[in-house]
């Protein structure tokens, strides 16, 4: 190792503490021109009984508006709201320097009312630094910023977008309307950004636009060279195409390995065991919340998985696993995590096609492999047995507990309903047996 991890916090806030880096990173990826930045505290006590709330970086621009960099190496299923939190605090602590002005005067005592002065608030404007995470975007960062609802609905209505040419441009007039109201100060909600910046992604497109020839943007060598400091065994020449930056040069003084404390190392042995073990803890919680929201536990495809999954588990105590294990660990976690996640979208999309109703979207499914026909002819048939079950339920409450009157009448529809299939007498008993069973399961769970 030639250079420490940048991403690792503890030598962002290093680097980041040196004004003109953090003067420089914001100068390229903002592409503003900053004249002084202003460090601010980074630990707050929000209120008397909250716990301290610590940013990675927290800054103020000659311009007013207040800055936040955090840094997300680790795997986190709780970012976007734990960062939407920390965003809307950059807004609120700036009321410790609000100028107060006399509002009025209180009659009975003649003491002056103070309010602040709520105009001198500015833009708070967070930057969450992905390390590995993407969440599931190809772009190099995507910003978050509150706009008029109307906007949004603009871009989704489907319908809208059926419409002739010039109603749309009609509505779009509209909504521009809308948007650029700033009458006292309504525009003050968009200049408030929450941006999501992914390293893996800028790095794979960098190479992409090295490869056809395309300009690279500013902000594009910052996450390159960050890239490159994660690599545990990078090298002096690694760095060359960043000698003559005088910002780098000053960023590799202080993550030169040379030049590390004792303490330093140990950190970075210990973060990277941390960040595995906190890794594969939040993998595998993932992977359990998927499974415990699996509604067909008899679905042979679940069954396998979960199988999958116990094989795994029984390995050994997976947290006891030596550093090498989890790491071989963690990606087949992740692959049964894709697959289960997979079948329960599935399992929506289906139930959807039956109003929501999951014990159709499983009756489905055992008769999807049962049956030649297609699915469609399948759903027609089965929404059309459903509608005759629930009219039976709702208006004989207690046919729910005689669960062979039950079968014998619904035989009749599913008879019916699946005449011009070439079907035994058994497996027309086989289908209203399977409908009869998944509601007198819903009755005994509730």
């Amino acid at each position: 190792m030639y250079l420490a991890p940048l991403n690792y916090d503890r030598f962002f806030k290093k680097v980041f503490s040196k004004k003109n880096i953090a003067k420089a990173f914001l100068e390229d990826f903002l592409d503003i021109k900053i004249i002084e930045i202003e460090i601010l505290k980074k630990k707050n006590f929000i209120t008397d009984n909250a716990i301290p709330v610590e940013f990675d970086y927290r800054c103020k621009l000659d311009n007013g508006e207040h800055i936040i960099i955090e840094m997300q190496q680790w795997y986190k299923t709780d970012i976007v709201k734990r960062f939407y939190l920390y965003h809307t605090l950059s807004s609120s602590l700036q009321l410790e320097n609000l100028e107060e002005k006399v509002v009025s005067v209180d009659i009975e005592t003649g003491k002056y009312i103070k309010d602040k002065l709520y105009n001198d608030l500015k833009p708070a404007i967070t930057l969450i630094w992905m390390v590995d995470d993407d969440l599931g975007f190809k772009e190099d960062f995507v910003t978050y910023q509150m706009g008029v609802e109307d906007l949004i609905n603009f871009v989704k209505d489907n319908k809208l977008w059926t419409k002739p040419f010039e109603e749309i441009l009609s509505e779009r007039q509209r909504v521009l309307e809308l948007e650029n109201n700033e009458t006292k100060g309504l525009n003050f909600l968009s200049e408030n950004k929450l941006i999501f910046i992914f390293q893996k992604n800028i790095v794979k497109n960098l190479k992409k636009g090295k490869k056809n020839n395309i300009k690279n943007k500013r902000y594009a060598k910052w996450f390159e060279f960050a890239f490159k400091t994660k690599n545990k065994k990078n090298r002096k020449t690694d760095f060359n195409d960043f000698k003559t930056d005088k910002t780098f040069i000053d960023i590799m003084h202080l993550l030169l390995k040379d030049r590390l404390t004792q303490e330093e190392i140990k950190y970075i042995t210990k973060e990277e065991e941390l960040k595995l073990a906190d890794e594969l803890k939040e993998v595998l919680k993932d992977v359990r919340e998927e499974f415990t929201r699996n509604f067909d536990k008899d679905d042979v495809e679940y069954i396998s998985l979960k199988e999958e999954l116990e094989r795994l588990l029984k390995k050994r105590n997976i947290f006891e696993a030596t550093t090498e294990e989890i790491k071989e660990n963690i990606p087949l976690l992740r692959e049964i995590y894709k697959k289960i996640k997979a079948l329960n979208r599935a399992n929506e999309r289906l139930s959807r096609k039956y109003k929501n109703d999951k014990k159709f979207a499983k009756i489905h499914k055992n008769l999807k492999n049962k049956l030649t026909a297609k699915e469609i002819e399948i759903q027609k048939r089965l929404l059309a047995l459903k509608e005759k079950a629930d009219e039976m339920v709702l208006n004989r409450s207690d046919i729910i507990t005689q669960e062979n009157i039950f079968k014998g009448e619904l035989l009749k529809d599913v008879v019916n309903e699946f005449s011009d299939y070439n079907l035994k007498y058994d497996d027309f008993i086989y289908i209203g047996n399977l409908i009869v069973k998944e509601y007198v399961n819903e009755y005994r769970a509730s």
